[in-house]
């Protein structure tokens, strides 16, 4: 169902941002730090190092931060542009009224501002003042760029850390808001907590005006969760008894008055939900269990577990809960729920909800988190000194359009992402069966039956990413599809949205826009007969000869082609656009062998046998890798010859090296020096063989060319995301 509540905007705390008449969804966080001047070195100095770290999707343009304190204590502040500033089109400007330092982060040009520290706060205390604390309050807002650059809600605006100095020293940090972990303080009250209130056995599936003032879950019906918290459940899987029962055990349905829904979320094992409490306060977490299957069989443990250390905070072990149980905690910080199976059938849990709960802060330590959305707009950012208002969003900046009524959120884990920089314009498979995504008639939520009202945003929920259908089954919601991202993270998880449920809806995809412009050929091998289509605005469409070279549903992403060995070709007639003279190139296809390659055999070709360019194999399993510049220039690799495994195969060239990669690592012959621009003159390029020549009984899929050279990192999360794509992200419930 869609997700039309309103949701709750933070309160910005002191000194913000002037905004220009926008959408906004705002978050701001505070912290309080005890500055002590301590009896060693009175009147010292206290240094606060401010740093700014990567995240969502994309960095700010700017970011403001004020710092309050007691102008009887704190003499001066002086603040030094840190090492991200210190580059071309960044800035830091700073001014001060009593009690109160602003400093404002900016690019200009619209660029974006660098991963890094921002500055360096450094803070002159009177000799005379007292041993006590002296609180200072630290305040962060990060503000997208004003073209609309959005980070994302499912990602962390920003982070700003403070050091913790040697002398005067920091006492403590009070958790007014944010998420405070981190070494030199005391750390109660500031980590996260969770204290065990109750079972609740005689409320069952009449929540309403109980549980949920604040927020809820119920599954497969309704999500609304509050402002100050970010769910995540991973591993979870879902099933649905009744969609509509009055069976009192049922919880109601949040948006019917008198209609109830049996659904879970199930393990054989674990699931778990990771539960950020971004606000600093205490809440109340309620989860409803109940066991459909009856006899008293089914047993399960629920956890709760520090998200930092996964420190066991509490445990419950539930038994006979087929009349409905609820389990209530009061909880702060960032935990996690884990569901774990330990008898009967598997473990399960029908609905999460938040209320509220006793507020407290308390001393902590020195580190402040600033999770959230930042403000979204495509209109022009005024940096100024206004308090921003505290207002609820409609919801309208945060559903793409009503017209689609559902979507599943999607998130990238950040591990499987090689190297230390973003991915740029980074096409993922996305590949799922899942039974929301079957049509309408077959009783799923797709509202077109060749799946085009599907269409991908970005993490901000709004903004459109391109993608293409690679295949789509509207009887078992069958997807692969491709999508553009635009920055993919290897430090913090990437998400974004999937949307469907639109039967008037045009064709959503944008094909060519899905690859950037140095893809010259990018072939799905899913068409039959011919043409089969290049996805690019090339038109290098290929076209399969000989009766040896047939179309099979069985390729590694979808569809691909099966080559005889005898006669079969796929071939790509020559093209500027792709076998000019270039500097950089990269060459990839996935390959498995229908039985063992004979010798001198070739998967891809341009031309004949000793022809400029070609991926060949001896009966052992050893491939040579060949792309001719000024003369001839070949690497080798090799793999066993089996008849069960798709192999990805790459060869990259950066104008002085060939490298070659099996499975995404470079094989141990790489590199080979050349030098030059590639020289591969007027020759088609064919799969399955050398033409003229011998050929390789084979199925390939994924046949590309890249006018670029692709990167380590790059070819190595392809090859994860392709080679196993329900471990490179996790998929939400329908909402």
């Amino acid at each position: 169902m869609l997700n039309k509540f309103c949701k709750l905007i933070a309160t910005v705390l002191g000194i913000g941002l002037s905004l220009a008449p926008a959408a906004t969804a705002e978050t701001t966080q505070q912290a309080a730090i005890a500055l002590d001047s301590g009896t060693a070195v009175p009147g010292g100095t206290v240094s606060l190092n401010l740093a700014l770290t990567a995240s969502g999707d994309a960095l700010p343009a700017a970011v403001q931060w004020t710092m309050n304190y007691p102008s009887s204590v704190v003499l001066s502040v002086s603040v030094a542009a840190g090492s991200s500033l210190t580059q071309a089109a960044k800035s830091l400007t700073c001014s001060s009224t009593t009690g109160a330092t602003t400093c404002i982060a900016y690019s200009v040009n619209q660029n974006v501002i660098n991963a890094g520290p921002l500055a360096t706060a450094t803070f002159n205390i009177s000799p005379n003042a007292p041993n006590s604390p002296t609180q200072v309050q630290v305040i962060s807002v990060v503000v997208a760029a004003a073209t609309g650059i959005a980070i994302p809600s499912s990602g962390q605006a920003g982070t700003i850390v403070v050091s913790q100095p040697s002398s005067p020293k920091l006492s403590g940090l009070a958790c007014l808001t944010g998420s405070l972990n981190a070494p030199g303080g005391s750390t109660s009250g500031c980590t996260a907590t969770a204290t065990f209130v109750k079972t609740d056995t005689t409320t069952q599936g009449n929540w309403k005006g109980v549980y949920g003032a604040n927020g809820y879950n119920l599954i497969n019906d309704t999500v609304l969760y509050p402002g100050y918290a970010t769910v995540t459940p991973t591993n979870q899987l879902n099933y649905t008894w009744n969609s509509s029962t009055s069976d009192v055990r049922a919880l109601q349905k949040a948006l019917s008055p008198n209609d109830r829904i049996a659904a879970t979320w199930y393990t054989y094992d674990t699931f778990t939900i990771d539960l950020n409490f971004t606000d600093g306060a205490q809440h109340q977490l309620a989860v409803y269990c109940v066991d459909w299957n009856g006899g008293g069989s089914r047993m399960q443990t629920l956890s709760i577990l520090d998200g930092a250390t996964s420190a066991p905070l509490d445990s419950r072990i539930v038994t006979s809960f087929q009349n409905g149980e609820y389990l209530v905690w009061n909880v702060k910080g960032h935990v996690v729920l884990q569901v774990t199976y330990t008898g009967g059938t598997n473990a399960v849990i029908s609905g999460l909800f938040f209320d509220t709960a006793s507020i407290g802060s308390a001393p902590g330590t020195a580190t402040f988190t600033s999770p959230g959305v930042a403000y979204v707009s495509t209109q022009p950012v005024a940096i100024g000194m206004a308090t921003a208002p505290s207002t609820a969003d409609s919801g309208s900046g945060t559903w793409y359009d009503s017209a689609w009524i559902n979507r599943k959120a999607v998130t990238i884990d950040h591990t499987k992402v090689s190297g230390s920089s973003n991915l740029a314009n980074f096409p993922v498979l996305f590949s799922v069966i899942d039974a929301n995504l079957k049509t309408i008639a077959n009783g799923g939520s797709v509202g077109k039956s060749d799946g085009t009202d599907i269409l991908f945003t970005a993490g901000d929920g709004v903004t459109k990413l391109s993608h293409e259908i690679e295949r789509y089954d509207p009887a078992t919601g069958e997807l692969v599809a491709w999508v553009n991202i635009p920055a993919l993270s290897p430090s913090i998880d990437t998400g974004f949205y999937l949307y469907y449920g639109n039967a008037a809806a045009t064709d959503q995809q944008d094909r060519v826009n899905t690859w950037d412009r140095n893809y010259r050929i990018v072939n799905h091998l899913k068409d039959a007969a011919g043409p089969v289509l290049d996805s690019t605005d090339n038109a290098n469409n290929a076209t399969p000869s000989g009766s040896g070279a047939t179309l099979v549903s069985s390729g590694k992403m979808g569809s691909a082609y099966s080559f005889d060995g005898i006669a079969g070709l796929l071939t790509t007639p020559g093209d500027p656009s792709w076998n000019g003279n270039f500097s950089n190139y990269t060459v990839q296809l996935w390959v498995k062998f229908n039985s063992s390659p004979p010798g001198y055999s070739a998967a891809l070709a341009a031309g004949g046998w000793n022809g400029p360019l070609n991926f060949w194999f001896d009966g052992n399993g050893s491939i040579t890798f060949r792309m001719d510049t000024t003369g001839i220039c070949q690497t080798t690799g090799s793999l066993t010859p089996d008849s069960t495994t798709f192999h990805q195969l790459v060869l990259s060239y950066n104008g002085a090296q060939l490298i070659a990669y099996i499975d995404g690592v470079a094989t141990t012959s790489s590199p080979a020096s050349c030098s030059g621009a590639n020289s591969l003159g007027g020759n088609s390029i064919s799969l399955g063989g050398f033409n003229p020549g011998n050929k390789l009984p084979s199925i390939i899929d994924e046949f590309r060319i890249s006018t670029t050279t692709r990167s380590a990192d790059w070819i190595l999360t392809e090859y994860r995301n392709q080679n196993s794509p329900l471990t490179f992200y996790a998929v939400g419930s329908q909402e």
